[in-house]
């Protein structure tokens, strides 16, 4: 059997590509170098504004993504490739301890300063903080 054909029977699973030694309570850093994490908000939908109480509420979908070099990839895949995981792996790996600062809730009820002075005609500039619990 040739080392392709070896490789491409081998099916990787959460044992093949995180070492024995990885540690998920770390950052995963090389030489003290800031980690870089690059996010995307996709908004579905602007649920309703609530200005008696200068809030809004919609849906959306938060994807993040980083480098890990510590973890174990498979010899035919690139450094720079993308390996997307589901939820379930998080609880194995680090992952970055982002939040939304100016949310009221897990929903993302987020607060907005707004000036009705114009209203009808006013228009509203609101914002989704988002930042680390950790590293400020």
């Amino acid at each position: 059997m040739s080392e392709s054909q070896t490789q491409e029977s081998v099916v990787w699973t959460l044992d093949n590509l995180i070492p024995k030694d990885y540690n998920k309570h770390t950052i995963p850093v090389i030489n003290g170098s800031q980690m870089t994490i690059s996010i995307g908000i996709e908004v579905f939908d602007l649920v309703s504004v609530v200005e008696s109480g200068q809030y809004f509420v919609m849906d959306f979908n938060f994807q993040q993504k980083w480098k890990d070099h510590r973890l174990v990839l498979p010899i035919n895949m690139q450094r720079d490739s993308n390996i997307i995981l589901d939820s379930s792996w998080a609880s194995k790996l680090w992952t970055p301890d982002t939040y939304f600062s100016n949310a009221l809730e897990t929903k993302i009820l987020s607060v907005c300063k707004m000036d009705l002075s114009q209203y009808p005609q006013d228009i509203q500039y609101c914002s989704v903080d988002i930042a680390s619990r950790n590293f400020i």
